[in-house]
């Protein structure tokens, strides 16, 4: 007996990708395209690069190797805390990952210093929904240990809202994100980049800078 088949229309996927994609242009956001529902199917990635998409977001590093040797080169955004015992393969074939634990962090720095990289991070904070994320507490204590760090750097902040809590975005708490990342722009005399804004299954806001 055949089992179960799940159909997926190419053209659509670029199609979609790209009315979603023009509508976030004209607001200054750029967009990262996720992949990790087709578990980094290469068709699925292609059609949203195509679509428009500045970069492509991934959970699992099996998926992202996946996309890689089908020769995707885009950058690849890893949507999960880097696990310990993976290090030095996120280095090797991520260009950012999200991350809410220093000690992790530091791994990061280590194996990109021996791999001779240098790899963007974005910062979680938590904002409510408990999920994951630095409370906002210690974020700027956080901030100073990992500015210290070589082979990594900050490209960013980012949330986690309406997963764990049932949190939603609002202009608030946007604001406040928002206001995290001047205040470490002031404080630290760096510049965060502007960072593609994933659209995972939970709500991702990555502060963007103009």
């Amino acid at each position: 007996m055949a089992g179960p088949e799940i159909l997926v229309d190419i053209k659509k996927v670029r199609e979609n990708t790209k009315t979603l994609v023009d509508f976030c242009k004209n607001r200054g956001i750029s967009v990262t395209g996720v992949t990790k529902v087709t578990c980094g199917m290469p068709l699925v990635g292609q059609a949203m690069l195509e679509g428009g998409v500045v970069s492509i977001g991934e959970s699992r590093i099996e998926n992202i190797e996946r996309l890689r040797s089908s020769g995707i080169n885009a950058p690849i955004m890893m949507l999960r805390i880097p696990p310990l015992s993976q290090v030095d393969e996120i280095v090797t074939t991520v260009d950012i990952s999200l991350n809410s634990e220093f000690p992790v962090i530091r791994s990061l720095s280590e194996a990109a210093v021996r791999k001779g990289k240098v790899h963007k991070i974005i910062l979680m904070v938590d904002l409510g929904d408990l999920r994951e994320g630095i409370w906002p507490t210690d974020l700027m204590a956080v901030t100073r240990e990992v500015i210290d760090l070589k082979g990594v750097k900050i490209a960013g902040l980012g949330t986690n809202l309406t997963c764990f809590g049932g949190v939603l975005p609002s202009r608030k708490n946007m604001n406040e994100l928002v206001g995290y990342a001047e205040a470490i722009e002031e404080t630290f005399k760096v510049k965060l980049e502007g960072t593609p804004l994933p659209f995972p299954c939970s709500w991702r806001a990555i502060c963007l800078q103009e």
